[in-house]
């Protein structure tokens, strides 16, 4: 991750497992791997299209022969709602409740996301937000990318609403 705070949440619950501070578009882990992932539209955070060759590579150069890249897109272009609401997101246990509401947009191929938080303690509420910026990027340029870093690519259409997954297969 390249947020040092959610390693520290990430190694407080995952005690033992070898974390990295890192950042995606230069990432160099110095070891292979027969499968590497990344969900959730993460590749989303590449708002350059000349980074996301670049960093898909950069995920590759990690894999094994044989070995497999999954890759969840952000939202297709075609698929974007600049009227999409989402319902609020709540959790809540025995000590605290998190309401989470969303407001999104557009600025050509960039999408902006803005969370507001409501947190609820036994002693008080706080608020936060978070904006998040993603490109909205074709999947046939997801597969260009995966084909230039010498895989196979095959797409797994809607693995959830208006987003594919790529799969890079590299051969022996």
């Amino acid at each position: 991750d390249v947020s040092p705070a959610m390693l520290e949440v990430a190694g407080a619950r995952l005690p033992g497992i070898p974390l990295h501070l890192a950042d995606m578009r230069t990432l160099d882990l110095g070891r292979m791997f027969d499968a590497v992932i990344c969900l959730f539209g993460s590749i989303g955070y590449i708002l350059e299209p000349d980074e996301l060759r670049s960093t898909i590579a950069r995920l590759a150069a990690h894999l094994n022969k044989p070995g497999v890249l999954i890759l969840d897109g952000w939202v297709r272009p075609d698929a974007w709602s600049n009227d999409f609401r989402g319902d609020p997101d709540l959790a809540s246990d025995d000590d605290m409740t998190v309401v989470r509401l969303s407001l999104t947009r557009r600025s050509g191929m960039i999408t902006q996301l803005d969370l507001h938080h409501l947190v609820r303690t036994a002693t008080e509420v706080e608020y936060f937000l978070e904006t998040h910026r993603l490109a909205l990027t074709p999947t046939a340029d997801y597969v260009s990318a995966v084909e230039a870093a010498g895989m196979e690519a095959r797409v797994v259409p809607d693995y959830m609403p208006s987003r594919d997954r790529v799969i890079g297969i590299r051969h022996r």
